[in-house]
């Protein structure tokens, strides 16, 4: 549990653990993290609840500490902690601050091992349902009966065209930008998004994807009932 400890050591709490849990997946622009942001409708998942200050002054220090790094394309490399150009991400005339300014954050490597030692995951029970590109969806997961389950619940992807669906078995797998497992197991086709996705959301598949979806790691609840439920 070293790596909590740190956590706890550079003064975490409920909000810094919100600022982690929000890129467990994806890395997502950092102005959406604005305080004018509903970051439970826009990106499912718990608010920080801080004021734009407060917000400027966590985030600084988990990316000062080297939990998240910042960039200025997806993946891209990351740029120094600079606090003036964090503090200009939340000031701004329209939808985003300039293109040339704009950040994405992530979690590093320690960030990722920090969250880990919190949350501890059990990535068998991971899903990945995306599209790489704008004709190629993929289901991904640790275990291969959890992505054939998530195959059967079609209102979570749009209809595979005909003789395009394919069964991969991946060693390594990438299961997402930071985390990469022995083994992952991969369900791809290509798609036409314009037939739609089916509605049927009450089959057996779909009832037990949508119960168990976040279920492979401890929720946000139980993790700052533990360690920040006095921070």
């Amino acid at each position: 549990m070293y790596q909590a400890r740190k956590l706890q050591n550079v003064g975490l709490n409920k909000a810094d653990y919100a600022l982690l849990y929000a890129v467990i997946v994806q890395e997502w622009q950092v102005y959406l993290l604005s305080g004018g942001m509903d970051m439970e409708s826009v990106l499912n998942t718990p608010s920080h609840g801080l004021n734009e200050a407060d917000l400027i002054q966590h985030f600084f220090k988990l990316w000062r500490h080297g939990f998240v790094e910042c960039s200025h394309d997806e993946s891209g490399p990351p740029v120094d902690p600079d606090l003036e150009l964090l503090r200009r991400q939340f000031v701004y005339a329209g939808d985003s601050p300039a293109d040339d300014e704009t950040l994405l954050y992530r979690l590093t490597a320690a960030g990722g091992a920090a969250w880990e030692a919190l949350a501890s995951p059990d990535w068998t029970g991971f899903l990945r349902s995306s599209s790489p590109s704008s004709r190629r969806w993929v289901l991904g997961g640790g275990d291969r009966a959890r992505v054939e389950l998530l195959r059967k619940c079609p209102a979570m992807f749009p209809p595979p065209l005909i003789e395009t669906e394919k069964v991969l078995v991946q060693r390594p797998w990438q299961a997402t930008y930071w985390k990469i497992l022995p083994i992952g197991y991969e369900i791809t086709f290509e798609y036409d998004y314009s037939l739609g996705r089916s509605q049927d959301l009450a089959n057996s598949a779909c009832a037990e994807i949508f119960e168990t979806w976040d279920k492979w790691h401890r929720s946000f609840r139980d993790v700052c009932d533990e360690y920040f439920k006095d921070a």
